[in-house]
C-alpha cells in the first residue's frame, strides 16, 4: 500500500503549463504532524458496572491504533485482568496471577475506535468486567510511538531481536509468556540494574519480591534499543525464567519516555525512574518528574514491596486517604487505602514513612503518567451547569471528568458544597470560613462530577457547576503553607487572572483578580469591597508557570487549596467593566453569548451574584444566587441579557450589578 504523507494547499488551481519549480512546490506542502496529548493515548476510566454489555467511551482509539485495556474490580476480591489488541478479544491476562491466556466471554469484547466493549455479569469473569453494583476501574494504553507498544512473539530457544514501533528506546519492558503459566517478567527498567553479563537480577510484576531475590533472578532481556529488544535463554544457567523457550508465546509490554506530545511537541507525558526513601515526612520527600502525574505505580527494588498503584480518577488526595491497588494482588481498594502520596505541579511526594514507599534508604523505580492538559476546543467540555437529578442517588453527570464542582439548593438555605477532585470528598461551603469538612460519602468518577448514594428527597431544586482543569482555562493546586512567603507551581499554562485560595482548615476564602492588582484581594465568603495589604499575594503577580503567596495564604503546616482560572480565546473571559446609568455591554469575543457569569462590585461592599443559561438567562428577570449567602435563589431582577458576544448588564439589579462609578470584576463562560 502506498501512504499518502501529501496533501494540496488551499489556493486556486494552477495547471502545469504556468507552474514552474518553485511555485509547484508552493503549491503542495507536506501533511501537519498531528499533535498528540496524553488525552488521547492514555485513560483512567471509574465506572459503576451494568449487567449488560457496555461500551466504556473514553476516547481512545484502540481499533484503529492498538493497545492495552487493564482492568480491576474495585470492591471484590477479584484479579487484575489484562486484554490486549495483539493477543484478540476475550484473551485475558491477569498480573496476580500466573496462569497463562484464558478465554472469557464476558470480558473485553470489542475494541473500538473511542474505547472498548466489556460484556455484562456471567462467566468466569464474574464481577470482574461489568456486573451491576461493582465498581471498576479501566486503565486504557494505546499504543504510540515513544509511550506505548504491546508486541506478540515465539521463543527459539536461542538469542533473537523482538521488533518493536516505540520509535525511541523502551524504558520499561514487562514479558509474560500466554500459552502456559510464567511469572510476569518485568524484564528491563530504566536505571535499576537486571542484566550484566551472565548475572541475571530482576523483578515480577505478579510478587513482591526485591530485585535479585531467590525468586527473581533471570528475565533474559540483555539489549534494548529503538527498534527491537534482545530475548535470550537460559543457556547453561540454571535460573528461573527467560522469555525465549523454543515453542512458547509471549506477549511484551514496552513503555517509554519521549519528549515529543502536547501543544509544542517537545512535551513528556511518561517517565520511568528511580528515587531514594528518606523514612521522613518533614520535610516530604519530592519527586520531580518535569510534570504532574494522573498515574503512578511504584516498587521498592532493595526489599521485598507490593507494586503500588494510585490514580488521580480514582483519588490521590492532598492529606487525605489515597485509593491504592497493587498489580500483584487481589485485593480491594478500601483494604489498601492510606495516605501516602501526593501529586503535585512536577511530580510527586511521599507523604508516609511507610517502607513500601518512603524507607529510610530504600531504593524504589517508579513508572508516571502525565494528567490530562489537552486545550479544549469549546467550552462544553471544560464546563456544564446541571439541574440535579430528583431521584435515586444524588448525581450531577457533566459528560467530562469533573476536577471541581460546586452546588447549592434554589430555593432553600442548602447551600454552597464545593469539592475538588484533589480535596477528595470532603466539602467547603463559600458563605462561611469553615474548614473541608469531610463526613460525606460522595464519590467521583470518570463522566459523573460526583454520587452521594441513597439520598432521600427531591433534589430537582438544586443547581451544580461541573469545572475540568484544562490548559488556558482552569486549574487547580494545592500547597501546603511554610509560615513564609512561598511560590507555587502550577499548569495553567497562562497568566492566572483570577484566584481562590482557600486553606482547608479554617480560613477565609482570599481571590487575587488581574485588574485588582497583587497589593489587593477580595473574600468570596463576604460582601466586603476589595481591601489592600501585602500579605496575601506577598505584591506579586502570577506568572504562566508560578503564583505567589504572602504569610496570610502560607500558615504554618496548614493545607491549602488554589483555583486558578485565564481567558481562553472563545471559552472564558476574566474581566472587569465599569458599571453606567444605562445597559452595559461586556464582550467577551465568545459567538453565542456567556452560559456562566459570576459578578462582584469591588469597590463597594455586594454579593457574588452567579447567573447560568439553564436556570435562565432572558431578557426579562434572570435566577440569580449568591456565592456567600444561603439566601433562596432571587427571581424578581433583570441581571444580564445574553448577547452573541457575552452579556450585557442592566440596570434594574441596582448597585451591585449595574451603577455609574463602580467597578465589577466578572468570570464568564461560553
Amino acid at each position: 500500500m502506498i501512504e499518502n504523507k501529501w496533501h494540496k494547499k488551499e489556493e486556486p488551481f494552477l495547471s502545469m503549463s504556468g507552474l514552474g519549480g518553485g511555485s509547484f512546490q508552493q503549491a503542495f506542502l507536506p501533511a501537519p504532524t498531528p499533535k498528540v496529548y496524553v488525552d488521547d493515548i492514555f485513560s483512567t476510566f471509574v465506572w459503576d458496572g451494568e449487567d449488560s454489555a457496555t461500551a466504556i467511551n473514553n476516547g481512545i482509539d484502540l481499533s484503529g491504533e492498538g493497545g492495552l485495556v487493564w482492568i480491576k474490580n474495585r470492591l471484590q476480591t477479584y484479579n487484575h485482568w489484562w486484554f490486549d489488541t495483539e493477543r484478540g478479544v476475550n484473551k485475558v491476562l491477569t498480573s496476580s496471577q500466573v496462569n497463562g491466556e484464558a478465554t472469557e466471554s464476558k470480558g473485553v469484547t470489542a475494541f473500538n475506535s473511542n474505547g472498548f466493549t466489556v460484556g455484562g455479569s456471567g462467566g468466569d469473569c464474574g464481577f470482574n468486567c461489568g456486573s451491576s453494583n461493582q465498581d471498576y476501574v479501566y486503565w486504557t494504553f494505546r499504543k504510540k510511538p515513544g509511550f506505548f507498544d504491546v508486541v506478540k512473539y515465539t521463543g527459539n530457544g536461542g538469542t533473537q531481536n523482538i521488533s518493536h514501533s516505540l520509535g525511541t528506546t523502551p524504558h520499561m519492558v514487562i514479558i509474560k509468556k500466554y500459552n502456559s503459566a510464567g511469572d510476569w517478567a518485568v524484564a528491563y527498567m530504566q536505571g535499576v540494574s537486571l542484566y550484566t553479563g551472565d548475572a541475571y537480577t530482576g523483578m515480577y510484576l505478579n510478587k513482591t519480591d526485591a530485585r535479585g531475590g531467590s525468586t527473581a533472578n533471570g528475565l533474559g532481556v540483555s539489549a534494548v534499543g529503538d527498534s527491537t529488544f534482545t530475548v535470550i535463554n537460559s543457556g547453561s544457567n540454571t535460573l528461573e525464567f527467560f522469555p525465549n523457550s523454543s515453542g512458547d508465546s509471549y506477549v511484551a509490554y514496552l513503555f517509554a519516555e519521549s519528549a515529543s506530545f502536547g501543544t509544542t511537541g517537545s512535551e513528556k507525558i511518561s517517565e520511568v525512574g528511580t528515587y531514594t526513601g528518606t523514612g521522613a515526612t518533614n520535610p516530604a520527600l519530592s519527586v520531580n518528574v518535569g510534570f504532574e502525574p494522573q498515574w503512578l505505580m511504584i516498587k521498592r527494588i532493595d526489599s521485598s514491596g507490593p507494586w503500588i498503584m494510585v490514580d488521580a480518577m480514582r483519588g490521590v488526595i492532598d492529606g487525605g486517604t489515597d485509593k491504592i491497588l497493587q498489580a500483584e494482588s487481589n485485593q480491594i481498594e478500601s483494604n489498601l487505602e492510606y495516605n501516602a502520596i501526593k501529586f503535585t505541579s512536577t511530580g510527586f511526594t511521599l507523604e508516609t514513612t511507610q517502607g513500601d514507599l518512603n524507607g529510610n534508604g530504600g531504593s524504589y523505580s517508579y513508572l508516571a503518567i502525565r494528567r490530562p492538559h489537552k486545550p479544549p476546543e469549546a467550552a462544553t467540555e471544560v464546563f456544564t451547569p446541571v439541574l440535579a437529578s430528583s431521584s435515586g442517588d444524588y448525581t450531577a453527570t457533566a459528560g467530562f471528568p469533573v476536577d471541581l464542582n460546586f452546588y447549592a439548593q434554589r430555593s432553600g438555605n442548602d447551600k454552597w458544597f464545593w469539592r475538588t477532585r484533589l480535596t477528595g470528598n470532603g466539602y467547603f461551603q463559600s458563605q462561611d470560613s469553615d474548614g473541608i469538612d469531610g463526613s460525606g460519602n460522595t464519590y467521583w468518577d470518570s463522566m459523573t462530577a460526583f454520587k452521594v448514594p441513597g439520598v432521600s428527597g427531591d433534589y430537582s431544586d438544586y443547581i451544580n457547576y461541573n469545572f475540568k482543569r484544562a490548559p488556558g482555562f482552569f486549574d487547580i493546586v494545592t500547597y501546603s503553607g511554610t509560615g513564609s512567603n512561598i511560590t507555587i507551581s502550577h499548569n495553567l499554562a497562562a497568566v492566572p487572572e483570577l484566584m481562590i485560595v482557600k486553606s482547608i482548615g479554617s480560613d477565609g476564602w482570599k481571590v487575587y483578580h488581574k485588574d485588582l492588582g497583587n497589593a489587593k484581594y477580595l473574600f468570596l465568603h463576604t460582601n466586603d469591597a476589595e481591601s489592600t495589604g501585602s500579605t496575601i499575594w506577598n505584591n506579586t503577580s502570577p506568572t504562566s508557570t508560578q503564583f505567589t503567596v504572602g504569610t496570610d495564604s502560607s500558615s504554618s503546616g496548614a493545607r491549602y487549596v488554589s483555583l486558578l482560572f485565564a481567558s481562553l480565546n472563545g471559552i472564558s473571559k476574566v474581566g472587569t467593566y465599569s458599571g453606567s446609568n444605562s445597559a452595559v455591554d461586556v464582550d467577551c469575543g465568545f459567538t453565542n453569548g456567556a452560559r456562566f457569569v459570576l459578578i462582584k462590585r469591588t469597590d463597594a461592599s455586594a454579593d457574588w451574584f452567579v447567573v447560568d443559561t439553564i436556570r435562565g438567562i432572558t431578557s426579562g428577570n434572570d435566577p440569580y444566587l449568591s456565592l456567600n449567602t444561603r439566601d433562596a435563589e432571587g427571581t424578581t431582577v433583570n441581571v444580564i441579557n445574553s448577547t452573541s458576544s457575552g452579556f450585557q448588564v442592566q440596570t434594574n439589579g441596582g448597585a451591585a450589578i449595574n451603577t455609574s462609578g463602580g467597578t465589577y470584576l466578572f468570570l464568564a463562560i461560553a
